[in-house]
């Protein structure tokens, strides 16, 4: 929520920062994103492995990167 307020608050400064407004305000904007993304995943990773009725740990433990894509993606489909 701090990179939110952070982008937030650039957003508003920006247009008196001209072009070097602009680029921070992508910048910061393009790391929000990345930072979402991966909370989302390990939202959807967690809720799987209490589905499971397993650790966190044992669930990266015991897939693989292409079984932990897969879990993400039948998640958001649901």
């Amino acid at each position: 929520m701090e990179t939110l307020s952070a982008c937030i608050q650039i957003a508003v400064e920006a247009p008196a920062m001209g072009e070097a407004g602009r680029e921070i305000l992508l910048d910061a904007l393009e790391h929000y994103g990345e930072r979402a993304q991966v909370d989302m995943m390990l939202e959807e990773m967690a809720a799987e492995a209490m589905r499971r009725g397993i650790s966190y740990g044992q669930l990266m433990a015991g897939t693989t990167e292409y079984e932990r894509n897969q879990i993400v993606q039948k998640r958001r489909k649901t």
